[in-house]
């Protein structure tokens, strides 16, 4: 008898659960990590653009990682793509920047400056490869949440970040 009555309490629960991912009660939720996500985009200015400052990329990756943290579902979806691409600029960026204190005919490889590069171009194309994958997966709404063509950007970072990984992957 006790056991029947946890069953039909427990049935009521999943029941009640099914209703409100039915019906919309955590659409709520979902509108407030997509408003906080676009605010933090208007905060740092990278609504159209990523901002190449390491400090204001570095900032925003974080303040993104602590709103996925609380984020689940088509919001989650879309910081991850965010997020990812997000990351691929800033090690892409700051490895172009590393870049400007290597001497081309000559690379030492063992330069701490060329060790650098190659770690951040490494970084770079493993979250480009993330990126493009998450934004694969997206609908067209989703992606509409992102900037136009992010699809297409993360691929064209991909193919210079892995220009610039394997230029350096052949000298050392």
């Amino acid at each position: 008898m006790i056991g029947m009555a946890k069953r039909e309490l427990f049935g009521i629960v999943v029941l009640i659960a099914v209703l409100f991912v039915f019906f919309g009660c955590t659409a709520q939720s979902d509108d407030k990590s997509l408003a906080q996500f676009s605010a933090l985009q208007a905060k740092y200015s990278v609504s159209e653009n990523f901002s190449t400052s390491q400090a204001t990329m570095n900032t925003y990756i974080s303040a993104l990682a602590e709103l996925r943290g609380k984020s689940s579902g088509s919001p989650a979806k879309i910081i991850d793509a965010e997020l990812y691409s997000a990351q691929a600029f800033y090690y892409f960026n700051k490895a172009l920047a590393e870049q400007t204190a290597v001497s081309y005919p000559d690379v030492v490889c063992s330069l701490i400056e060329v060790k650098s590069l190659m770690s951040d171009a490494s970084l770079a194309s493993n979250y480009a490869d993330k990126a493009v994958i998450a934004i694969s997966g997206l609908s067209d709404l989703e992606k509409s949440k992102l900037r136009a063509n992010q699809l297409d950007m993360m691929k064209n970072y991909q193919t210079q970040i892995n220009q610039t990984k394997n230029f350096y992957e052949g000298k050392c």
